[in-house]
C-alpha cells in the first residue's frame, strides 16, 4: 500500500494545483514487518529462478560496478514492496572499495571474492533539516513466535554477487538482512530488506500492435487504476487524454483502442512519476462486446513509483487472455470466465461513455499478477474508471463530441478556447461543468 497516512495530504494537495514532488523527510523509526500491500485477487505468476551460468567469485570489481534496479520491502510501517535504482562506482579497484547511491545517499561499500559488504554505523554527515546526524545500520529480523522483532548487527551487510542465464550481474541480500539510513534515536530516511539489485528488466508490450494506430478523439479519463493508491477519489480529477484507434486489417473487428500516455506531463500524477521516458505509455482496450470492455494486461501504462512500474487492465481482459489457463481448458463461455471471476459489475460502453469496472493492475517485476491498493485498515480500494468515447465514424476527428452533444473548452477566465493545448480548463458537456486538465 502507499503511505497513505503520511502521503494522503501531500496527494490531494498535488492533485488538486500546480503537482510538484514532496520534500524528502525521515520517515517514523518504528519497525514492522508487513505483508505484501498489494492485495492479490489473482495470480498466474510461475516463474523458475535458473541457475546463474557463472559463479559469483568469478565476478569482478569492473563488472559489478554499474546501475542497477534495486527491489526491496520497506522495512518502515507502513511497508510494502518497492523498486528504486542502485549505482555502484569503483573509488579504489585494488582496495575493492566502491561507492554504493541509494536514491539521495550515497554511502562506502566494500568488494571481494563475489561478497558487496556495507558496513554498518557509517557517518553520511549532519542533517540541517531533521537536526540529527545519519548513520548507516545493519539489523536483522528475529522471529518472535507468531511476530518478528529487530537484533542490531555490527557486521557487515553482505550480498552475493553471481551471473544471471545472460551474464548479467545480479547481487542479492540475506531477505532478512535489514539495510538502515538514518538515525535511530529520530528516524529513517530508508529501511529495506529482502534486497537485490539486477539489470533493469527490459520490457516489451506483447500484446499491442506496434503498427495500425491513428488518432481517434481527445476524451476525459478519470483514473480508476491509480489516482485511489495516492489517497483521492478518481471522480475528483478528470483529465483529458488521447486516444487512438488500431485501423490495421489484421485486427478488424477486434475494435482496439489505447490511451495514450495517461501519466504524461499535466497528468495528475505526473509529479510522482518516475518513468525516464517521461510517462510513455499506454491502456489498451477493446469495445468489440460493448457490453463486456476489456483492458488488456501486459501493457506498460507509462507510470512507474517506488512500488513498480504499472500494467493498468481489467479483470475482464486479464481473464479473456489468461482464460485457459484459469478454466484449465479452452472451452470456456464468457459466462464461464463471469463465474469464475465473481464479476458482479461489467465494464460497459453506453452513450458515449466506457466505464471500467474491476479495474487490476500487475506491474513489470510480476507480470501476470491482478492486484489493487488497500487502505490502512486493509481493505481493497475499489474505484471503477471511466473514459468518454466520441464517435468519429463519420470523419470528425477534433476536440471530442460524444454521441449525445457538443463538447465546448473555456479558460479559467472565462474565454472559449476552440484547441486547448496543454493546461486546466473548464469543459463543458451534456449541460454539465467540470474542471479538467487537457494533455496534448
Amino acid at each position: 500500500m502507499k503511505k497513505l497516512y503520511t502521503l494522503l495530504l501531500g496527494a490531494v494537495v498535488a492533485l488538486s494545483a500546480s503537482a510538484s514532488a514532496l520534500a524528502p523527510q525521515p520517515i517514523a523509526s518504528k519497525m514492522a514487518k508487513p505483508t505484501k500491500q498489494m492485495t492479490a485477487k489473482l495470480s498466474l505468476k510461475s516463474f523458475a529462478k535458473d541457475a546463474p551460468s557463472k559463479i559469483g567469485a568469478n565476478v569482478s570489481i569492473d563488472e559489478i560496478a554499474g546501475e542497477y534496479e534495486w527491489t526491496y520491502t520497506n522495512a518502515i510501517e507502513p511497508g510494502g514492496d518497492a523498486v528504486g535504482t542502485a549505482i555502484l562506482e569503483i573509488k579504489d579497484a585494488d582496495a575493492g572499495v566502491l561507492s554504493l547511491t541509494l536514491g539521495n545517499w550515497t554511502i562506502e561499500a566494500t568488494y571481494s571474492k563475489g561478497n558487496l559488504s556495507i558496513a554498518p554505523g557509517q557517518d553520511l554527515g549532519y542533517n540541517q533539516a531533521n537536526k540529527m546526524q545519519v548513520y548507516t545500520y545493519h539489523w536483522h529480523w528475529v522471529p518472535d513466535g507468531d511476530d518478528y522483532t529487530t537484533s542490531p548487527l555490527d557486521t557487515p551487510m553482505i550480498g552475493s554477487a553471481s551471473f544471471d542465464d545472460n551474464d548479467n550481474v545480479i547481487i542479492e541480500f540475506d531477505g532478512d538482512d535489514i539495510l538502515l539510513i538514518g538515525n535511530e534515536k529520530v528516524g529513517f530516511f530508508i529501511g529495506s530488506y529482502n534486497n537485490k539489485f539486477a539489470p533493469e528488466s527490459e520490457w516489451e508490450d506483447q500484446l499491442m500492435p506496434a503498427e495500425g494506430w491513428v488518432r481517434h478523439c481527445t476524451s476525459t479519463f478519470t483514473d480508476g487504476w491509480q489516482v485511489a493508491g495516492y489517497g483521492a477519489d478518481p471522480a475528483e480529477f478528470p483529465y483529458d487524454v488521447v486516444v487512438e484507434k488500431n485501423v490495421s486489417a489484421d485486427y478488424d473487428g477486434v475494435e482496439l483502442y489505447r490511451i495514450v500516455n495517461p501519466y504524461g506531463a499535466g497528468t495528475p500524477l505526473y509529479s510522482y512519476n518516475t518513468d525516464p521516458n517521461g510517462g510513455a505509455g499506454y491502456i489498451l482496450f477493446s469495445l468489440q462486446i460493448p457490453e463486456f470492455v476489456m483492458a488488456y494486461p501486459a501493457v506498460y501504462s507509462g507510470l512507474t513509483d517506488e512500488y513498480g512500474a504499472y500494467l493498468n487492465c481489467n479483470l475482464e481482459g486479464w481473464g479473456f487472455i489468461f482464460g485457459d489457463q484459469l478454466m484449465g481448458n479452452k472451452n470456456w463461455t464468457l459466462q464461464d470466465l463471469i463465474d469464475k471471476l465473481q464479476l458482479e459489475k461489467l465494464s460497459a460502453y453506453e452513450n458515449g461513455l466506457i466505464t471500467f469496472h474491476n479495474c487490476v493492475f500487475a506491474t513489470k517485476q510480476d507480470p501476470t499478477g491482478a492486484f489493487n491498493w488497500k487502505d490502512d485498515a486493509g481493505n481493497p480500494i475499489i474505484f471503477p474508471s471511466t473514459l468518454t468515447l466520441a464517435n468519429t465514424e463519420n470523419g470528425v476527428d477534433n476536440v471530442a463530441a460524444d454521441h449525445d452533444g457538443i463538447v465546448e473548452y473555456y479558460n479559467l477566465q472565462g474565454m472559449r478556447v476552440e484547441n486547448p493545448t496543454n493546461g486546466i480548463y473548464i469543459k463543458k458537456e451534456n449541460g454539465k461543468t467540470f474542471k479538467v486538465r487537457v494533455v496534448r
